[in-house]
């Protein structure tokens, strides 16, 4: 009986000693990286996990929780464009829609139109050869939640929407091309792009406790609060290209956003999105002798010569990890991702590891 005894208080102490060398390894990882707060999922074919670390609203003492709200920043547009696929599935759209019938009140000066017109697989990959953003597109007191997205555009500006390579034959990073997206959103369903994928993806994925619409911290106290350098607090703010980065999820809802890229695009025998446009989603893009650059699902991919990739976006608020693209089939991929509540940058590409391993961000 003694020894049972010990035995038990042996496993109990070492299970403690391992949790609390995880938690400090965490928070060794918080300090270094200057983040208030975490949390994190991760989906492998057998289970989803979650976890978080840190605080949520430091002045209130609110530590994180597992099913905290966040705004995920640019990880928007991932979401945004299988709202997109949705419409084409539905026969709203195609890929190859020009964008231009379609938004007349806007002008784009494409020295390229006559053979190649913006098309609405061009805003999804970024290679519309649209600028990115303007500053006072992004910081600006003027917007409010309910701002027509037209106002980011506005028609006297001859310069904004300047094509600067020919649409389809260079990779260029737009904040702006998304924000077209949105507008091509409400123009083939009439309605506000956040009340559309409010009710026809995030609703039909599951994804309860995400949306489209603006959040605040002072509306929504399950809201995690943003912090610049120092831990200074910035509350949300309207933007005029919201579709671009306007989003509010939890780890819970990602990994289940996560482990429906990774399906057929079928959900309780209901194809979402078509079956061939999933497929899509994961295409080589560019290809050199020594690497290739994949994209799968507005995110982009470094594949190295001996077949291991990792991807990352760094954004205002999220990381994305992906297993090795190679070496795992769609069903079996592991994916890794974290959410915090302190801008970070791109991390440098490496090799990752092996799909069996556990591969965090």
């Amino acid at each position: 009986m003694l020894r049972s005894l010990i035995i038990l208080a042996t496993l109990l102490l070492s299970n403690l000693t391992y949790a609390e060398t995880k938690q400090n390894k965490i928070q060794t990882l918080l300090d270094a990286q200057a983040l208030s707060g975490i949390t994190w999922g991760m989906v492998t074919q057998a289970q989803v996990t979650t976890g978080s670390a840190g605080y949520a609203n430091i002045e209130h003492s609110q530590k994180m929780l597992h099913n905290q709200k966040m705004h995920v920043g640019s990880v928007t547009k991932t979401v945004l464009s299988l709202g997109v696929l949705r419409l084409i599935s539905q026969g709203k759209l195609t890929l190859e829609t020009p964008v231009q019938p379609l938004l007349p009140n806007l002008h784009f000066n494409n020295p390229w139109e006559t053979r190649a017109p913006v098309r609405v697989k061009h805003l999804l990959t970024h290679t519309a050869g649209l600028d990115n953003i303007r500053m006072w597109q992004f910081l600006s007191t003027t917007p409010t939640p309910v701002t027509p997205l037209a106002q980011a555009f506005p028609t006297e500006n001859k310069a904004l929407l300047k094509i600067r390579t020919e649409p389809g034959t260079q990779y260029s990073y737009s904040n702006m091309g998304y924000t077209l997206l949105g507008m091509v959103i409400e123009a083939v369903t009439d309605q506000r792009y956040e009340a559309y994928l409010d009710q026809h993806l995030l609703i039909p994925l599951g994804m309860h406790d995400s949306t489209f619409e603006f959040t605040s911290q002072s509306a929504n106290t399950t809201l995690a609060m943003g912090y610049h350098e120092n831990q200074v607090a910035q509350s949300a703010v309207p933007v005029y290209t919201r579709p671009a980065g306007q989003f509010t999820t939890t780890a819970s809802d990602m990994a289940t956003f996560i482990q429906f890229v990774l399906s057929d695009g079928v959900l309780n025998g209901e194809a979402i999105v078509d079956p061939e446009l999933m497929d899509k989603l994961l295409i080589i893009t560019l290809q050199t002798q020594t690497k290739r650059v994949w994209k799968l699902a507005g995110v982009w991919h470094l594949q190295t010569a001996t077949d291991m990739v990792l991807s990352a976006i760094a954004t205002q608020a999220q990381l994305l990890v992906f297993a090795p693209i190679s070496a795992c089939s769609r069903s079996k991929r592991k994916v890794t991702f974290t959410l915090s509540t302190r801008t970070v940058k791109a991390p440098t590409m490496k090799r990752s590891k092996p799909c069996s391993s556990n591969y965090s961000s």
